[in-house]
């Protein structure tokens, strides 16, 4: 097995250790891990490096001792022929095995997120054709071929890293180790055994590396890099969707690049964790194919494995669709058995062979056969099938109904769902509705359950409803109160609906908010979206997306807070159009937030009391603020305050907490004579704004306190800053808030008074 095009270099070992650990580890890791270790699973992987280069140099040191032969061929020399041989055919099923296993990792992931409607068969069968084309190739042409695509993989990995730590709280690392010892060596046993120590197979490979130096180098800087790469991916699912939630998803790696969103256009972003997870789950495929061929070609004694490469990877194939019943038992299997299934692959028989060796040295060098092929040209052109096998699930644009926006409510025992589709003819750029007919058609479906709702909805609807472009769904008032967490659970787990859509909360019926007319926008979804944007950037309202719903409502720490929007009204009785009060909805409005306790709502802020509350949550709140002068008998002073620290941390002594804000002040209106030119004038100011400030959020905590609500995370604050002080309160956090009123402390920086210097009734000097 060492002909030319047989032959890599330590850089190509490199290069190929580092994409077969991304592999399928990319998407799969960070769920259990954090299930498992909770916020400290990115130590995990870190601390799994130190028994993966123990095994690798035991790897490594056998090749060594036996240059030139693979694991099958040097264990009879070490066991003796018959349990020699009997080791290497169980080995020859651990290779079989685990390509059967990341194939099937392969096909679950794109039927269930992707390609529902494609047969895994053809999914699998496409993958594996790729592979076989790329076995027969050698090892040196499929090495080069990695060298050109692994560091666009690698790069795309980075700008998703990147991405998703601009949205990320890395406070949600915190605390730190709370789940102690045990569940970090569980989950750093979980690390080892997948994906690091499972580079095992690389004992098949290791012979085809010519070097003078030591491979061990090379070997241990690849399981580092894929070590650190780890942590920090595990790290960054971690801040991004915290504990609770990333524990819940099958695929926490994609629910992140689904809804990493920076700006209007950069966004969904699962497309280049796809050619990632295409690129890597490949090339780990195929070495895992071809250490299984190039092993039972050694097994049985023949000068050349590719006749094998085609009929193992069909075994291969059909392994790979009988292994599972279903995706709930991978992911059992690969939680509970795995870790002990592998073990004695990846740590235990080659410990003993190394153990044994050292009282049999000896090995000899496998002669040198054949003459290089060159580059392989054809695996590029067979791994783009991958991209082609979505026929059974191809949806025309002109078959589909584009939802824009959704209402729910509660009807007696019934959700009634009201969709907002977007007629197409009606919205196209530069043409403006016929008449009086609206740019969009409602329909709506009823029935017990989401599921039914939805049912009923597309037997009304001409077209298939499309999900993946829905705004907004707003709940109506009582089905709030009735507690959220049912439906949420049915948006979640249904892959036609986004979680970046904003969800909101209106008055009964919350359908009269998509009902009403948008104004400047033909679709009224879009109008709601932009509103949104633009109130929250005046510190007016929040723009609250499904995942950072669940995120609340998982974590179980902080309450969250939903936008509260209502219709706008005109009086028009004379037209006939209105409603029996004589008003007629023309729009809609944010006023305040509906206040949540866990999934029900409890109540609702008004402006005033919303506005307060945003600018303490953020971390960089906004607050436009209107109060009395300070010395004058009468007369207003409007300020912009930009909260620049809002911090929630506890008291050294006792369980109180402290609140204290950091904040530029931006004079904006004056409508008195007070003088704040002066240094005791802008102290003055600087005072009467604190004081009022510390009013305003008294209030609001009297109102929080009066829900027994917590949005602002006071429980979240002393969970991650004294995690045992918070293992006594958790039970009855609520109820127990009146007991840790926070110190307020404010400290005011004014940052100028616009573009004149005085007020508008100072006389000039």
């Amino acid at each position: 097995m060492s002909s030319v095009e047989e032959e890599i270099t330590p850089r190509q070992l490199v290069m190929l250790l580092l994409i077969f650990e991304v592999g399928s580890a990319i998407l799969l890791v960070p769920t259990g891990l954090i299930k498992t270790a909770g916020q400290d699973a990115w130590l995990a992987v870190l601390l799994a490096f130190l028994p993966a280069a123990v095994s690798a140099a035991i790897y490594v040191t056998l090749d060594r001792l036996y240059s030139g032969l693979s694991l099958i061929q040097y264990a009879p020399r070490i066991l003796g022929r018959f349990l020699g041989r009997l080791i290497g055919l169980l080995y020859l099923w651990f290779f079989l095995h685990l390509g059967a296993l990341v194939t099937r990792n392969f096909g679950d992931f794109i039927t269930m997120n992707l390609l529902p409607r494609t047969p895994m068969a053809v999914l699998n069968g496409v993958i594996l054709f790729a592979a076989v084309v790329a076995v027969r190739g050698g090892l040196g042409p499929m090495a080069r071929t990695n060298d050109l695509l692994s560091p666009l993989t690698l790069l795309l990995t980075g700008l998703l890293l990147a991405a998703g730590f601009l949205q990320s709280d890395l406070g949600r690392l915190l605390p730190f180790l709370e789940k102690g010892g045990t569940s970090l060596l569980r989950a750093t046993w979980a690390v080892y055994s997948f994906p690091l120590a499972e580079s095992v197979i690389f004992v098949q490979i290791l012979p085809a590396v010519q070097s003078r130096a030591s491979k061990l180098w090379p070997y241990l800087f690849a399981l580092f890099s894929a070590s650190l790469l780890g942590a920090t991916l595990v790290a960054m699912v971690t801040a991004f969707l915290g504990t609770p939630l990333a524990a819940n998803f099958h695929y926490a790696t994609f629910e992140v690049a689904k809804d990493i969103e920076i700006g209007q256009f950069f966004q969904r972003m699962e497309a280049l964790l796809m050619m990632v997870w295409d690129v890597a789950g490949f090339f780990k495929i195929a070495l895992c194919l071809y250490s299984t061929s190039t092993g039972v070609a050694q097994w049985l004694g023949l000068k050349d494995y590719r006749p094998l490469v085609a009929p193992l990877g069909l075994i291969m194939g059909g392994l790979s669709l009988q292994v599972y019943e279903s995706f709930l038992e991978e992911v059992d299997f690969a939680a509970r058995v795995w870790p002990l299934y592998s073990l004695p692959f990846e740590a235990i028989i080659p410990l003993v062979l190394l153990t044994l060796a050292f009282f049999r040295r000896g090995g000899k060098r496998g002669k040198k056969m054949g003459r290089p092929r060159g580059l392989l040209a054809g695996i590029l052109l067979a791994f783009l099938l991958v991209s082609l096998t979505g026929c059974w699930d191809r949806l025309e644009i002109d078959k589909l109904a584009l939802v824009s926006g959704l209402a729910v409510d509660r009807e007696g025992e019934n959700i009634v769902l009201t969709a907002q589709v977007v007629v197409p003819s009606l919205s196209k750029a530069g043409e403006g509705p016929s008449g009086n007919r609206p740019a969009v058609w409602l329909v709506q479906g009823r029935g017990r359950n989401l599921g039914e709702a939805l049912t009923d909805l597309f037997c009304l609807s001409p077209r298939l409803p499309y999900g993946q472009h829905i705004e907004f769904v707003v709940f109506g008032e009582s089905l709030a109160r009735e507690g959220l967490g049912p439906l949420l659970d049915g948006f979640v787990r249904r892959q036609e609906f986004r979680s970046t859509m904003r969800v909101l909360v209106a008055p009964d019926p919350a359908r009269a908010i998509i009902v009403a007319a948008s104004g400047l926008e033909k679709i009224p979804g879009l109008g709601i979206r932009t509103q949104l944007q633009v109130a929250e950037g005046r510190g007016q309202t929040l723009t609250m997306d499904l995942r950072e719903l669940m995120a609340d409502l998982a974590a179980g720490d902080k309450d969250p807070v939903l936008p509260w929007i209502q219709t706008a009204t005109r009086k028009e009785s004379h037209d006939g159009l209105s409603g029996e009060d004589g008003a007629r909805p023309v729009g809609y409005r944010l006023s305040g937030l509906a206040l949540f306790r866990a999934d029900r709502m409890v109540g609702h802020l008004g402006q005033e009391e919303g506005e307060t509350l945003l600018a303490l949550a953020k971390p960089t709140g906004l607050l436009l603020l209107t109060l009395p002068c300070p010395k004058a008998e009468q007369g207003w002073l409007t300020l912009n305050i930009r909260i620049n620290e809002s911090r929630i941390k506890p008291v050294a002594k006792g369980d109180q907490l402290e609140l204290s804000l950091d904040l530029d002040m931006i004079l904006r209106e004056q409508s008195c004579a007070d003088d704040f030119t002066t240094e005791e004038g802008r102290e003055e100011l600087k005072k009467h704004l604190a004081t009022t400030l510390e009013k305003r959020i008294l209030a609001l905590l009297e109102a929080l306190e009066e829900k027994k609500a917590d949005p602002l995370g006071l429980g979240e604050a002393l969970h991650r800053h004294r995690p045992r002080v918070w293992a006594n309160y958790r039970q009855n956090w609520r109820e127990r808030l009146a007991e840790l009123r926070p110190a307020i402390k404010i400290a005011v920086k004014m940052v100028h008074a616009g573009l004149t210097p005085r007020g508008p009734l100072h006389p000039p000097e």
